[in-house]
């Protein structure tokens, strides 16, 4: 008995070492990420006056979506689409890009936003669909398997889509967002980045073939390759900013003082630490998330105290549940795969009343984001993603202020 109590008392002794470890490790790192986020600004401070517009206006993926259609839709004298032909003739010279030679430019259509559609191209015989994640936003859930559909709804067959998916640095699109058009589409699909082909695109291809008459045209082309440059830290004037932070690095972790091997040791631990502490992080906020939507509703609607819920047992932010019908439905914030949503769904899982989930889409104020989410044969709810906090106010303040005025009907 006394042996076995010894073991017990060292395996928890053991564990407060390992404990105390860790914490002293997690502070190390935090005190690393925070010594690096000051330099880091007292370099972007010493860096030469520059004046980009683009950059003081902090534009999202949206503004980059209007950015290439505006320029895509640019037309010369004889009314053709020097810069959308030149974009088809880069892709087309691109590696398992085969199937985009047999685009030809007639009569096309291009809009951004539409439907939901970053940039959409719709021409006779074919129709391209841009999906733009330069901010390396999440996939929503089936979302390029959405856009396709709606453009089958256009009159567009399966075999005349094509999907070109932007992102920052050029990495594939989730698995689950394709739904079951994934194979059909392989050779009608091809991932482009903004660092490696937009970039290169604008600043080779576009900008030395504008007239010189077209003066504003290649001013706003220039300003975009500069922010460009400047997001991904390619401007000259940052080049001693970067070389600085790099020997910040290379001083805290000691770099000079182990061979290549051990140096490429460091860097991958350091990688990892970095990527738990996200993920320590991640879940932080979204425990005081959950109490920022709490307070977001109260804040409008102070009398819905006793109908916020959170559920333990799922991954909800926040839930606000009505009485419907003689059903519990409810409003939640949730989480799929990293992408925040809010879903109005019956509490019990079954399907969403008719009439109900009617009225909602087509309320002015919720109607243009939201759509139906289909489970097995039924549609159980309806459903809309947003990007950020604010968004999800605004989302929340509507549906919510909806919800309210039609179960209290």
């Amino acid at each position: 008995m006394a042996q076995e109590n010894e073991s017990i008392e060292n395996a928890l002794a053991l564990l407060q070492d390992i404990q105390l470890a860790v914490e002293e490790e997690c502070k190390s790192l935090l005190d690393f990420v925070s010594e690096f986020a000051k330099r880091y600004d007292e370099e972007k401070c010493k860096l030469p006056y520059h004046l980009n517009v683009i950059d003081e206006l902090h534009i999202n993926e949206n503004a980059h979506s209007r950015i290439l259609m505006k320029l895509l839709c640019y037309q010369n004298d004889r009314g053709e689409y020097d810069i959308l032909q030149s974009l088809l003739d880069y892709i087309k010279s691109l590696k398992g890009a085969e199937a985009f030679k047999d685009i030809k430019i007639e009569t096309p259509t291009i809009t951004q936003e539409k439907q939901r559609i970053d940039l959409w191209i719709r021409d006779k015989g074919y129709a391209i669909i841009f999906e733009n994640k330069i901010y390396n936003a999440i996939d929503q859930e089936e979302q390029i398997c959405r856009y396709i559909e709606k453009t089958i709804v256009e009159g567009y067959k399966v075999e005349n889509i094509y999907v070109i998916y932007l992102s920052q640095d050029g990495k594939e699109p989730e698995e689950q967002t394709w739904g079951d058009y994934k194979e059909e589409l392989k050779d009608r699909y091809l991932t482009l980045s903004f660092y490696y082909d937009i970039l290169r695109w604008l600043q080779d291809y576009v900008l030395p073939n504008i007239r010189h008459k077209d003066d504003d045209l290649k001013c706003a082309i220039k300003q975009y390759i500069d922010y460009l440059k400047g997001l991904f830290n390619l401007r000259t004037i940052q080049i001693p900013m970067i070389m600085t932070l790099r020997k910040t690095i290379q001083q805290k972790l000691e770099l000079e003082k182990k061979n290549p091997q051990e140096c490429v040791s460091s860097l991958e631990e350091m990688i990892k630490s970095c990527n738990e502490l996200i993920e320590i992080l991640n879940s932080l906020r979204e425990d005081y998330r959950h109490e920022f939507w709490k307070q977001q509703i109260l804040n409008f609607y102070p009398d819905l105290l006793h109908q916020i819920e959170k559920n333990k047992n799922e991954d909800d932010q926040i839930k606000i549940v009505f009485n419907y019908s003689n059903k519990k439905i409810d409003v939640r914030i949730n989480r799929d795969h990293g992408k925040l949503f809010c879903q109005v769904r019956n509490n019990d899982g079954s399907d969403l009343d008719c009439e109900l989930k009617r009225k909602l889409l087509d309320c002015k104020n919720v109607s243009d984001d939201w759509y139906e989410g289909q489970t097995n044969d039924w549609y159980s709810q309806i459903t809309t993603y947003f990007v950020n906090d604010n968004d999800g106010v605004k989302i929340l303040q509507e549906v919510v202020g909806e919800l309210k005025k039609l179960t209290e009907e």
